[in-house]
């Protein structure tokens, strides 16, 4: 009545989903709600308040985000009932449906992504390259979810690096236009370790994780980097940052696959300008 909410009850099963313990939340609500994601949270409280005003059933779900880093998809059932102190009570259940919703959103990551590598060619027809090249890691960053994403050329030796594209978050310092975008591998962040072991590397664990300000990348904590190999050698590397969650295998297939698009383009178009 006093419009606060609380638990009156939570079973077992509670700390199963949210790894919190029953009698601590029916102490503390906050708890729960705190773990609801930001992206979750406006949709929930809106349907709670609408269904309480119509006293109608609440079908819908939210992410959380747990204490240990991981995150969770519950669905809830609940219904509303009037008390005659005039609060409202609700009781319902909570299931995990993290799986059903992965898979629903794989399904659409696959899609967009198919479709943005087929439009990939008929852009090239229209962009420069370095546009065709921003074009590309932009969309990289889309289809991942990204705050931020680069591209950088490697040259022969594999021992230079030049910076080509890269998002608001990634661009490329004024320190390097005297050396035309150019600087060492031995001078790059640990985000060139995919160059270094030839292979994509993934960083989850949510702290910067570069302090490599030459090459504009110093403050991203969440990190993919790929290299493209043509012939044995790493001709290309592109990577995506800040994701708001961990990245995942899918994430890494389809930076790949953008970025050797992109390199596969950026070659026919260069041997027919040369033709």
């Amino acid at each position: 009545p006093d419009g606060q909410a609380r638990f009156r009850y939570l079973s077992a099963g509670f700390e199963k989903l949210h790894g919190l313990k029953p009698a601590q939340v029916l102490n503390d609500m906050t708890l729960f709600t705190r773990q609801i994601a930001p992206e979750s949270l406006a949709d929930y409280s809106t349907a709670e308040t609408k269904r309480s005003l119509e006293l109608s059933v609440y079908r819908g779900h939210s992410l959380f985000n747990l204490a240990d880093g991981s995150q969770r998809w519950v669905a809830f059932q609940s219904s509303p009932q009037r008390q005659a102190d005039n609060g409202v009570v609700w009781d319902g259940v909570g299931i995990d449906v993290t799986q059903r919703i992965a898979n629903e959103q794989q399904l659409i990551l696959q899609a967009r992504r198919a479709q943005a590598l087929l439009e990939l060619p008929k852009a090239s027809e229209e962009l420069s390259e370095v546009a065709l090249m921003q074009h590309g890691q932009t969309l990289a960053a889309q289809l991942t979810a990204s705050r931020s994403g680069f591209i950088h050329f490697v040259h022969e030796d594999e021992q230079m690096i030049e910076w080509v594209a890269g998002s608001q978050q990634a661009q490329a310092p004024e320190c390097l236009a005297a050396l035309g975008n150019r600087y060492p591998l031995s001078q790059a962040g640990i985000w060139a370790d995919s160059l270094r072991q030839r292979r994509p590397v993934v960083f989850n664990d949510c702290r910067p994780i570069s302090d490599d300000a030459a090459a504009g990348l110093s403050d991203l904590s969440r990190l993919i980097s790929v290299p493209v190999i043509e012939n044995g050698k790493v001709v290309m590397l592109a990577g995506v940052g800040d994701k708001p969650c961990a990245y995942s295998e899918l994430d890494v297939e389809t930076v790949q696959l953008i970025a050797s698009a992109l390199w596969r383009i950026v070659q026919r178009k260069r041997a027919e300008n040369k033709a």
